[in-house]
């Protein structure tokens, strides 16, 4: 049985595959000819696409940084930051 299921994946997978190059290749030989390819569904569904990559890669970097932090901090390699509470009993800032 899996012998005939990895046929036929492999199958439909080839297919699939063969059919998205005859379309790219269409699609390419008519922005060539100068014709608009897209409809503004399509235009406004791949900028949208665009807006999400950019802000999806923004949050992953400062998430990422963030926890290099803690990890720094961690490591004993930086300071932790002051809490509201270190602020206000700091002898260094303490004055009357």
């Amino acid at each position: 049985m899996s012998v005939v299921v990895k046929a036929l994946t492999e199958l439909c997978s080839s297919k699939r595959s063969s059919r998205s190059k005859k379309k790219e290749r269409e699609m390419r030989e008519a922005m060539k000819a100068g014709k608009n390819v897209f409809t503004p569904q399509q235009m406004e569904q791949q900028a949208a696409e665009v807006l999400q990559r950019r802000f999806r890669g923004i949050l992953s970097r400062k998430e990422v940084e963030k926890h290099r932090e803690e990890e720094m901090v961690f490591l004993g390699m930086q300071r932790a930051p002051k809490t509201a509470e270190d602020r206000k009993n700091d002898p260094l800032l303490f004055r009357e």
